[in-house]
C-alpha cells in the first residue's frame, strides 16, 4: 500500500515537471520568435494586416450594396476624408494628378451627393472639400477595426505600456512620416455633424413643404 502512494506521487511530480518543462519550451519558443522578427516585418506584419482588413472591408461594402460609387471613387473620397477638408489643389497634388482630372473626379462625387464644395473663411478665393453624411452612410472606413484592436490592448497592457506605445506612436506620425499629412480627426468629426445637420433640416424642411401643399390641397 505504501509503495503504491509513493509511486502514485512519484507519478504526479513527473507529470508536474513534464508540463512545466512544456510551458517553459512554449515560453521559449515565443521569445525565440519574437527575437527572429526585426523591426521592420514586425512593423510591416501590422501594417500589412491593417491594409488587408481595410481592403477587405472595401470590397465588402461594394459587394453588399448598391454600387452608386467605382472603385476608384471610393478610394477618392476616403483619401479627401482622410486629408481632412483639402482643396481640389491640395487633393490633385496629393494624389498626382492633374487640376483637370482632380475635378472631374470631384464634381462626380458631388453629382452623387458624398462630396460638396465649402468657400474658406481664410481665403474667399478657396473652396474646401466636405463630405457629407452620405459619405459615412455608404462607407465605414477601417476605424471600427482600430478600435477593436485598441481595446485588446488596454485589456492586455498596462497604463504605463499603454503611454509607451502611444508616445510611440506620436512619434512616429508626428516626427518619422512628414511625407504625410492627414488633416485632424477634429475637423473630420466637427465637418460631418455640421453636415448631418445641414442634411437634416434640409429634411425637415422638405417634410414641412410637403404637408403645406397636402393641407393647400384639401382646403
Amino acid at each position: 500500500m505504501k509503495s503504491d502512494m509513493n509511486d502514485s506521487l512519484n507519478d504526479e511530480q513527473s507529470d508536474s515537471k513534464t508540463n512545466s518543462c512544456s510551458d517553459n519550451r512554449n515560453e521559449s519558443k515565443s521569445d525565440e520568435k519574437n527575437q527572429e522578427r526585426s523591426l521592420e516585418q514586425s512593423f510591416n506584419e501590422v501594417y500589412l494586416k491593417f491594409k488587408l482588413q481595410l481592403f477587405q472591408a472595401i470590397l465588402h461594402r461594394l459587394g453588399s450594396r448598391e454600387a452608386s460609387l467605382t472603385t476608384v471613387e471610393t478610394f477618392c473620397i476616403d483619401i479627401i476624408h482622410s486629408l481632412g477638408t483639402p482643396t481640389i489643389s491640395e487633393f490633385a497634388k496629393f494624389v498626382n494628378i492633374s487640376q483637370a482630372n482632380a475635378t472631374y473626379k470631384v464634381q462626380s462625387l458631388e453629382k452623387k451627393g458624398y462630396l460638396t464644395r465649402i468657400q474658406s473663411k481664410k481665403d474667399k478665393r478657396e473652396w474646401q472639400l466636405h463630405v457629407t453624411s452620405r459619405y459615412y452612410d455608404y462607407t465605414n472606413p477601417n476605424s471600427d477595426y482600430v478600435v477593436e484592436v485598441v481595446s485588446r490592448l488596454r485589456e492586455r497592457l498596462t497604463p504605463e505600456q499603454q503611454r509607451l506605445i502611444r508616445d510611440n506612436l506620436n512619434l512616429i506620425a508626428d516626427e518619422l512620416m512628414p511625407e504625410v499629412k492627414v488633416g485632424k480627426v477634429s475637423e473630420a468629426a466637427e465637418c460631418v455633424n455640421n453636415n448631418a445637420h445641414d442634411d437634416k433640416t434640409h429634411d425637415d424642411k422638405t417634410h414641412d413643404d410637403k404637408t403645406h401643399d397636402n393641407n393647400a390641397s384639401y382646403s
